[in-house]
């Protein structure tokens, strides 16, 4: 079947990103829904990726709507919106992937389809609201009547999620022996690095130490340029370039943190260096522009910044390595930012000053672009915190068996296990 409806994608001269959603056939763009593009990426200062993703989800709905018959002016003409029952054939047939898989892992296909189908019906959502609110209300009272209805019966068709601060035993980071194959694996030389030409595999190397060694994301990778190598006092600075018109990427990478300056250990300096000086400069187009990594596949885009789908490429040729019964087949990029923590948390072991836990807080969060007594650690230390928690349960055990093997099974009141198992009393916490 032919797509009715496709969005152009456009960059301006000034490094301004945005899109239109077009009409397939004559190519002529769609009313309500490019308005309420332009005000989310004008007004709301949404950016470029999330206004994308606002489109497809308008794209969707526009579907449903003309499989089902239904006037959506009409009906917000006339107040009657959507009903119970076609809001949930909406959350139904969104909640189909386009892309057709001979193979679903079910329980993690629920989980990326809930938080989806969350949005997605919150961006619908808001569309019939501001459309309704822009165009058909009338006094203020019947207005937020109307748009109180209408939000609270698409929340009936959300699915719940789970709060981020939730811990599981699904952890991201890598235990030590798993990032140490992986490091030693990815070796230029080695026989099991799942590259081809040597400059890529130097390259990816260098992608992957720069991750593990400073913890930044995917995207502020992409975005790091030579200007923000300093060789001499060993650092990477991490800055915003939102809409850079320097950058040809019309997906660009875009740094989410605080900026940042980040430290980096003389082995990495000298890497970096080495990179620039003898891989990236042999490709021309790299002249054209001071971003750090680059396209080294033949073709148009050779020597441009690397893009964020060639980076993803890069990660999934990772996860296919295997060494010794060692698998990295959940392996992504953002796994080293978790390890970073998971590794950095280590040095709170044995620390009991307070003022020296504060400060190790503080350099976390400033080394990870997070504001301070962010609660964003508890999800990057899940691994560490699990392991304190089963490691303060054995020693609770040990305690509990060592006072029933003194008494034989028999309650001795001289024994204060609140102190033994370093329980504070009220009065001491006063």
């Amino acid at each position: 079947m032919n797509k009715r409806y496709s969005v152009k994608k456009i960059m301006a001269s000034d490094g301004n990103r945005f899109c239109m959603i077009l009409d397939s056939k004559n190519g002529l763009p769609l009313y309500y829904q490019n308005i309420y593009l332009s005000l989310l990426y004008k007004q709301k200062n949404k950016s470029f990726n999330t206004v994308l993703r606002n489109a497809y989800t308008l794209i969707a709905f526009e579907n449903y709507l003309i499989e089902s018959n239904i006037n959506l002016i009409e009906r917000i003409r006339s107040k009657t919106f959507l009903s119970f029952t076609e809001i949930y054939s909406l959350s139904e047939q969104l909640r189909v992937k386009n892309k057709k898989q001979k193979v679903i892992d079910i329980k993690e296909y629920k989980k990326i389809n809930q938080e989806n189908l969350h949005y997605r019906l919150t961006v619908i959502s808001s569309y019939i609201s501001w459309i309704y609110e822009s165009y058909f209300s009338t006094t203020i009272y019947e207005t937020n009547i109307i748009l109180k209805s209408v939000n609270l019966l698409f929340r009936k068709h959300k699915p719940k999620l789970n709060s981020q601060l939730y811990l599981n035993n699904d952890f991201k980071s890598l235990e030590k022996e798993s990032l140490d194959i992986l490091l030693q694996c990815l070796e230029p030389e080695s026989q099991y690095n799942p590259f081809v030409d040597i400059s890529c595999r130097k390259r990816n190397q260098l992608i992957i130490l720069i991750l593990q060694e400073t913890g930044m994301r995917g995207g502020e990778l992409l975005n790091l340029k030579i200007s923000d190598f300093n060789k001499e006092k060993r650092y990477l600075k991490v800055c915003k370039r939102v809409n850079d018109p320097a950058d040809p990427r019309v997906f660009q990478p875009l740094v989410k943190t605080f900026e940042r300056e980040l430290n980096i250990s003389k082995k990495l300096s000298m890497q970096i260096s080495s990179y620039i000086d003898n891989d990236r400069s042999f490709y021309s187009k790299s002249l054209n522009h001071n971003y750090l990594f680059i396209t080294q596949k033949s073709g148009p885009t050779e020597g441009f910044p690397l893009s964020i789908s060639a980076y993803h490429k890069v990660i999934k040729q990772i996860s296919r390595i295997e060494f010794n019964g060692v698998s990295f087949q959940n392996f992504t990029g953002h796994c080293l930012r978790h390890t970073w923590n998971y590794i950095y948390s280590l040095k709170y072991i044995g620390v009991t000053d307070q003022y020296r836990l504060t400060q190790l807080d503080r350099i976390r969060c400033v080394r990870m672009g997070w504001k301070m007594n962010s609660k964003t650690a508890l999800i990057y230390n899940n691994r560490y915190i699990s392991e304190e928690t089963l490691k303060a349960f054995e020693e609770a055990d040990l305690v509990n068996n060592e006072i029933i093997n003194k008494i034989e099974g028999e309650i001795d009141e001289s024994i204060n296990v609140r102190k033994l198992l370093g329980v504070k009393s009220k009065r001491q916490q006063k």
